[in-house]
């Protein structure tokens, strides 16, 4: 009959197949756990293929700082327009694009006057609403290549690489009749890179 091994054989033996194991599941070169996904240094965006109301680069933007204007069809005419945006607030915050207003700036098409204008943005967490308005009696603008209202979102200090998502949640544009359309306003592929 066979002698049992002694606890210390024992203990000895499973705490060499830990080591074994923990070396085989690291890659056995002592190399450390899986890293998780790449600190991100740039935003990327591609704007959409369509005709009609979009949200386009503006050449103003840096790699961290993108800003983004909101163009029409051509030779449609408006005298304001309200806009609603979401994005993912994890990965990126909004920004001022460099107008008067901290959230909003107001684009080369309408004609707001002088003295107070009617241009306002509001913040709540990760929604952006925008406002813009003519004054007055003042013709219609036409659309064209020029933006109504730029928007201009920040990379956050930690954000990781991938799609970042950013929406249109709902859109109005006041015609030159002086009525108020729901517009889609449609937005293209933003990502941190």
């Amino acid at each position: 009959m066979r002698a049992l091994a002694s606890p210390f054989r024992i203990s000895g033996f499973l705490a060499l197949t830990g080591v074994l194991v923990g070396l085989v599941g690291c890659g056995g070169a002592g190399k450390g756990t899986t890293a998780g996904p790449a600190p991100a240094g740039a935003l990327v965006y591609t704007a959409p293929k369509v005709v009609g109301y979009q949200l386009v680069r503006d050449p103003a933007s840096t790699g961290t700082h993108l800003v983004l204007g909101l163009v029409g069809p051509q030779g449609t005419q408006v005298r304001g327009a309200v806009l609603s945006l979401n994005v993912d607030g994890s990965m990126v915050g909004w920004g001022n694009p460099g107008g008067s207003d901290p959230y909003i700036k107001e684009g080369e098409v309408l004609s707001l006057g002088t003295g107070t204008k009617l241009l306002k943005s509001q913040l709540s967490g990760s929604t952006l609403q925008a406002a813009i308005f003519q004054k007055g009696s003042v013709a219609a603008a036409p659309l064209g290549s020029q933006p109504i209202l730029s928007v201009a979102l920040d990379l956050k200090a930690g954000a990781h690489t991938g799609a970042v998502s950013l929406s249109s949640a709902s859109a109005q544009i006041l015609d030159a009749a002086g009525a108020t359309q729901t517009i889609t306003v449609a937005v293209g592929n933003l990502s941190a890179q």
